[in-house]
């Protein structure tokens, strides 16, 4: 009986600590919870930032091509033009 009565001092004594830290974990887990949730919804906006850069740049890239093409077009003309006014310059 003693030794019942011993384990059951040691028990309440070792609850004392135990429990407050239990509570502790269950409220941080709650808060692990919600942090994970605002992860996970940054992640994902994250994510359709990325996707929308990368849209955009692509776009940009081609737009560029399209005006360097442009740029190389019209280079070409204007030399045309100089060389025809120079001939008919020249007649």
């Amino acid at each position: 009986m003693a030794i019942w009565a011993a384990a059951m001092s040691d028990y309440y004594k070792a609850s004392k600590i135990v429990k407050p830290k239990l509570r502790l974990l269950e409220i941080k887990n709650a808060s692990l919870q919600e942090a994970m949730a605002n992860l996970a919804a940054a992640e994902a906006e994250l994510k359709e930032t990325q996707e929308l850069k990368a849209t955009l740049k692509k776009k940009f890239d081609d737009q560029m091509a399209e005006k360097n093409a442009l740029q190389e077009k019209a280079a070409k003309t204007r030399k045309k033009m100089d060389q025809a006014n120079r001939l008919i310059n020249s007649l």
